[in-house]
């Protein structure tokens, strides 16, 4: 089960903030997020996975609706619905659009085993801080070496699920 940022934290959180939070989400999860046998990456899936921008959405808005959507489609359906919650959505994801592309298109069409190189390439052309990246190995384990003791609290999951980072 994914544990999602709550509007309050998308309306505050910076780029660091939301590659913190999906490079944390990704490498923990250690594989798509697809549904059956087919290959397209899904937002959601009914083994409570996510995606990289699925997991940015906070559990009472997501829609089924929203699968199949390419971020530009995601704003428009969210701009359609009738809660002004989506509309802070919408904004959160239109604020960070360049980036979450980036993030979707990583979890979409890199193999996991590629993540931690291509987060931290996204990382640095974002010049952003990757230094999450490095507390994972390829499986999505703490390393050895940076034992959970070491991990920063922001970063420690509440419950062993949890992927939220202030």
């Amino acid at each position: 089960m994914v544990t999602t940022p709550t509007l309050e934290q998308l309306a505050a959180w910076g780029p660091q903030q939301v590659f913190k939070h999906i490079a944390s989400h990704l490498l923990t999860q250690g594989e798509r997020c697809t549904k059956g046998h087919y290959p397209e990456g899904q937002y959601r899936n009914e083994l409570g996975q996510a995606c990289a921008v699925g997991c940015v959405i906070p559990e009472h808005l997501y829609r089924s609706s929203f699968e199949g959507q390419g971020i530009h489609g995601l704003v428009l359906r969210l701009a359609c619905l009738p809660k002004v919650e989506y509309v802070t959505l919408a904004e959160f994801v239109t604020r960070h659009a360049s980036l979450l592309i980036q993030l979707m298109d990583l979890h979409d069409r890199t193999p996991p085993a590629c993540w931690p190189e291509a987060l931290r390439d996204i990382g640095a052309a974002y010049g952003l801080d990757t230094q999450v990246v490095d507390l994972f190995s390829v499986e999505g384990e703490p390393r050895a070496d940076q034992a959970s003791h070491v991990m920063p609290e922001r970063l420690k999951p509440a419950d062993g699920a949890s992927h939220v980072v202030s």
